[in-house]
């Protein structure tokens, strides 16, 4: 757990210039702590959010619009992808986002209430 902690907080410390002319979004890795759009509530439907995807340990969950969302189909990351990669993700409807990065479109869905993703070694 310290790791993926780590992992996150280095992400957080990157910087805002990764990706020149970038739609709005957030250079960090999602989660409830970060109080920013895409992550805290009021994502809009239809707009592309840069957003990072912690993908360490697969890709188990997004936190999007102030809720953790899980895959509709298992999805595996394509092994040049780090521990987090980088790419637009969009909220298509209440029920509905998509993430896209190099290589891949993941669909998400809502998570269960209470759901939290799995531990991360």
């Amino acid at each position: 757990m310290r790791r993926a902690v780590a992992v996150v907080a280095a992400l957080g410390l990157s910087g805002c210039a990764w990706w020149p002319d970038a739609p709005p979004g957030v250079d960090q890795v999602c989660g409830p702590e970060v109080n920013a759009v895409p992550c805290a509530v009021g994502a809009q439907e239809g707009v592309e959010y840069r957003y990072s995807l912690f993908v360490h340990c697969g890709i188990e969950a997004a936190y999007l619009d102030g809720r953790y969302w899980v895959p509709v189909k298992k999805a595996v990351p394509p092994p040049d992808w780090g521990n987090a990669e980088r790419g637009v993700i969009t909220l298509v409807g209440s029920d509905e986002a998509v993430f896209v990065g190099r290589g891949l479109e993941v669909r998400f869905e809502p998570a269960r209430a209470g759901y939290r993703p799995p531990p991360c070694a």
